[in-house]
């Protein structure tokens, strides 16, 4: 049997994908709290939404608070084709041939880190669809900020072995 031996590259690559897998579970993480804006209770927290809830929407009673937000799903569809490229890179598809790798590195870091940048925007891409949402403040709170440093890390990772080897290969 063939023993690996694990170079750098190997454990960067690994890293990314441990990394923009992590990423993908912290769209449970509280995204959004929201705060009344004024009168009796001024600053009072009302409601706490988590990413998924941003993405894909929320109902209450039936009632829609959220709608679907086509830019926070296209942040966590980039991050997890970013986990899809780190995997087959691990894996050692050869798509298109020789330089592979060096491609998939490139597109995977590249997914991981726009998705991770889109990520931090997840209050402001949310999509509010009834109740008086002008009396209400929208506030950050640390999933989507979490979630977007730790994708673009990933990204990092994953596009450094590639600079790497193309910068060796000259």
């Amino acid at each position: 049997m063939e023993e690996r031996k694990l170079n750098w590259q190997t454990i960067l690559k690994i890293v990314a994908t441990v990394l923009s897998v992590i990423s993908v579970f912290m769209l449970f993480l509280p995204a959004m709290s929201v705060t009344i804006a004024e009168g009796i209770v001024e600053g009072k927290e009302v409601a706490l939404y988590n990413g998924f809830a941003l993405v894909f929407g929320y109902q209450k009673d039936g009632v829609s608070e959220l709608g679907f937000s086509g830019l926070n799903f296209l942040s966590f569809v980039l991050i997890v084709l970013g986990v899809v490229a780190c995997v087959l890179d691990i894996a050692k598809v050869r798509i298109l041939g020789k330089k592979s790798s060096v491609i998939l590195c490139i597109v995977a870091g590249s997914m991981l880190v726009v998705g991770g940048i889109l990520a931090t925007f997840a209050v402001e891409f949310a999509v509010t669809v009834s109740g008086n949402w002008s009396l209400l403040i929208k506030n950050l709170t640390y999933g989507p900020v979490m979630q977007g440093i730790v994708a673009i890390v990933a990204g990092v990772c994953a596009m450094v072995p590639a600079i790497i080897e193309i910068k060796n290969s000259k």
